[in-house]
């Protein structure tokens, strides 16, 4: 049960569960009241929205008043306060204490608290996020969609956005005709942004299924399908609400009331075999390694770790199958994912060997200055963070060949270098510099400073300098020079403050 917990899924599910629930569970139990009457959800669904809101915003004045009151008592030595919220069950008791109390005192104060003002506030930003995501539509085709599709991040964006716009149209049509927007304009922004969901949806699912596609299903990805497709289904049924002819906002408040029970059901399915996101997603990992995908791709941390039984029977059955065909490597990795004791230490584990492939990756892309020379193993081994940023800008491989180029200017590959790596005489210090030009297909380049035993000034790391098309070509080429530099530098130590610059001619 616990690492069942732990994945957080069924958390989030009970959580929405009990949240889409509970207006109908309040009316049911109501006198005068009726789960089939939109106006009663309506008002006891934004009435519990309010009292949240109101209890999170005491809560929240709680702890900073606590706050201040510790570092008060602090002044004059005492640390009563902050003792006793070192406990590590005292923060979530209290917390839950005064949450419970306050939404207790607004219960009893709901005649003075209404939940119209928070739909007025939310009627206001409707016209916003109207013309926001009409412009979003509008300039996509323009902009193209490489930004889009095959990122789970701009899948959760639409799907955000499109919650947002779901609820201010429930917000703008409110209980009945005579309390919801009554200017026309203000309908026509309604009319507008129920229009515009269905196309959010659409591009969400499109988003995540490329995704899918990519790297297989996983916990994760298959929420966010989930989530994407209600926005769609939302997002349909409000278009033909509205595009339709006669009373469209009371065909919207009927409609809310079946989706709403509609998405009950669905997330009712992510706690029964029938939608189980670790057996599917296990599935799927290992459909892909049977694809011809790399094993090393494949999440074999969660697999041991974090998908339960299903993903613990899918590695057995990985293992077996490897055994047979005496793949020891890829039987190291999984053993490396069930021995490791949480995920830092699994990727600490894999990486070292992720980087030295890079590493050597580097030899084929990198343009070594002068010729002859090869790239020092000790310098871009991965021990230091700023690596990563090498491995990321070196290693893809050029989409612009220009046809000037001459064979000197390019690496092995035979596509002009990404990065040029400059070796400079020794100093007045004796050591050897290293300079990295990188980004040299974009218009601003960075350069670098490194020494050959890879002890990275990061003062001088990634300081942009732009270059023009002659001159990034004298660079790949090697027409350069090493000149005297045109400032005094500043040492103090032993410490240069001004970096040596090395000029390089255009």
């Amino acid at each position: 049960v616990n690492d069942f917990v732990k994945t957080e899924h069924p958390f989030a599910v009970i959580l929405c569960l009990f949240v889409i629930s509970l207006p109908f569970l309040m009316t049911s139990a109501g006198q005068g009241t009726s789960p089939r009457q939109y106006g009663d959800l309506f008002d006891a669904a934004w009435g519990a929205v309010t009292r949240v809101i109101v209890a999170m915003a005491f809560t929240g004045l709680f702890w900073g008043l606590l706050i201040l009151s510790d570092s008060l008592l602090q002044l004059v030595g005492l640390t009563i306060i902050e003792d006793l919220l070192e406990i590590d069950f005292v923060p979530p008791i209290l917390t839950g204490l005064v949450f419970g109390l306050a939404v207790a005192v607004v219960y009893e104060l709901a005649d003075l608290i209404s939940p119209q003002l928070v739909l007025r506030l939310l009627r206001l930003l409707m016209p916003m996020i109207t013309v926001v995501v009409a412009i979003f539509v509008v300039a996509l085709p323009f902009r193209g969609l490489s930004n889009l599709f095959g990122s789970l991040s701009a899948g959760a964006v639409m799907i955000g956005m499109g919650v947002v716009a779901i609820s201010l149209v429930s917000a703008a049509i409110d209980r009945a005709p005579q309390s919801g927007v009554q200017r026309i304009w203000m309908k026509v922004f309604v009319q507008l942004l129920a229009c515009l969901v269905p196309i959010l949806g659409a591009l969400a699912i499109a988003a995540v299924w490329v995704r899918v596609q990519d790297y297989g299903w996983t916990p994760d990805r298959l929420g966010a399908a989930t989530l994407a497709g209600i926005t769609f289904v939302y997002g349909v049924a409000y278009a033909v609400c509205v595009l339709g002819r006669g009373n469209w906002g009371h065909r919207l408040r009927q409609a809310n009331i079946a989706l709403s029970l509609g998405v009950v059901s669905v997330l009712a399915l992510w706690l029964t075999p029938v939608l189980n996101p670790q057996k599917i997603s296990t599935t799927s990992q290992l459909a892909r390694l049977d694809a011809g995908d790399d094993i090393s791709k494949l999440p074999l941390y969660d697999l041991a770790h974090m998908w339960g039984f299903a993903g613990k029977a899918g590695l057995t059955r990985l293992k077996v199958s490897l055994s047979e065909q005496d793949d020891q490597p890829a039987l190291a990795l999984i053993k490396q994912a069930q021995d490791a004791e949480n995920r830092y230490a699994y990727s600490q584990a894999t990486q070292g060997q992720i980087n030295a492939e890079k590493s050597a990756q580097l030899d084929d892309v990198l343009g070594v200055l002068p010729k002859g020379r090869i790239i020092p193993s000790d310098v871009f081994d991965g021990s230091d963070y700023n690596d990563k940023w090498v491995f990321d800008q070196c290693l893809p491989p050029s989409s612009q060949t220009p046809s000037s180029q001459t064979p000197s200017s390019q690496t092995p590959t035979g596509q002009p270098p990404e990065c040029v790596l400059i070796y400079v005489e020794k100093d007045l210090a004796e050591r050897e510099h290293l300079i990295l030009l990188s980004a040299l297909n974009q218009e601003w380049s960075r350069v670098s400073i490194l020494t050959v035993k890879g002890d990275l000034r990061s003062r001088t790391w990634g300081d942009r300098i732009k270059l023009g098309d002659d001159a990034k070509a004298d660079v790949r080429a090697g027409r350069y020079k090493i000149a005297p530099p045109s400032w005094q530098s500043v040492w103090i130590g032993g410490q240069e403050i001004i970096k040596a610059p090395w000029v390089l001619a255009e």
